[in-house]
C-alpha cells in the first residue's frame, strides 16, 4: 500500500479559525476574522513576525487543536483515499497537543489515527515512511518535503505567492480525485 502524508493545521484542521474563536469566545474580541487577521497575522507563515513568548503562549492553548468540527465531505473523501494509501498525519504542532490530537482523530473517526507524528522536519519524515505524496499548506515545509516525494500545495490566503511553485489543491475531495 502507498502512503500519503498530510499535515493537520491549514490542511485537514482551520487553525486559524480555532485561533479566531478562541479569543472571540476567552479574549472577548467583537471584531470580524478579517478585523481580526489585521490585528494578529492568521498565516501561520506570518507567525514569525511575533515574539517567541507570544508564539509559545499560543502553543500552549489546547482549545487550538482539537475543538473545531471537521468537515464532513473532508473525512468522506479522506476514507475513501485511506481504502487505496496509508494516511500519515505529520503536523508541526507543539508536543503538549499530542493528546488532543489524537483524541480529535478518533472522536471523529480519521482513517490511521495512530500514524500521527509530530515533528518539525517533515521532509526527514517524508524520506523515513517512504511517502508518496504529501499535502501541506507552508510552502516552507514543501521546500523542504518536495525533494523527498510528490507534494502538494493546499491553497491558502497566506500562501498565494506560492501557487505557482507547487502542484495545488484546494480541498481534500480535490486531491481524492488526482489520487484515485
Amino acid at each position: 500500500m502507498e502512503k500519503i502524508g498530510l499535515d493537520m493545521d491549514g490542511v485537514l484542521y482551520p487553525w486559524n479559525e480555532a485561533l479566531y474563536t478562541y479569543f472571540r469566545i476567552y479574549k472577548g474580541f467583537s471584531g470580524t476574522q478579517f478585523e481580526f487577521s489585521k490585528i494578529l497575522p492568521l498565516g501561520r507563515d506570518s507567525l514569525g513576525t511575533l515574539d517567541d513568548a507570544f508564539i509559545g503562549y499560543l502553543a500552549g492553548i489546547e482549545y487550538l487543536y482539537g475543538t473545531m468540527i471537521p468537515l464532513k465531505s473532508m473525512l468522506e473523501s479522506l476514507r475513501r483515499i485511506a481504502k487505496t494509501y496509508e494516511v500519515f498525519y505529520i503536523t508541526a504542532r507543539p508536543k503538549n497537543a499530542r493528546i488532543t490530537t489524537e483524541k480529535y482523530l478518533n472522536s471523529y473517526g480519521f482513517p490511521f489515527p495512530n500514524n500521527l507524528i509530530l515533528s518539525r522536519n517533515k521532509g526527514v519524515e517524508a524520506r523515513v515512511l517512504g511517502l508518496s505524496f504529501f499535502v501541506d499548506d507552508k510552502p516552507k515545509h514543501l521546500d523542504q518535503i518536495s525533494k523527498e516525494t510528490i507534494s502538494f500545495l493546499f491553497l491558502q490566503p497566506w500562501n498565494e505567492a506560492y501557487k505557482n511553485k507547487y502542484p495545488t489543491i484546494r480541498s481534500i475531495q480535490e486531491l481524492e480525485e488526482i489520487l484515485l
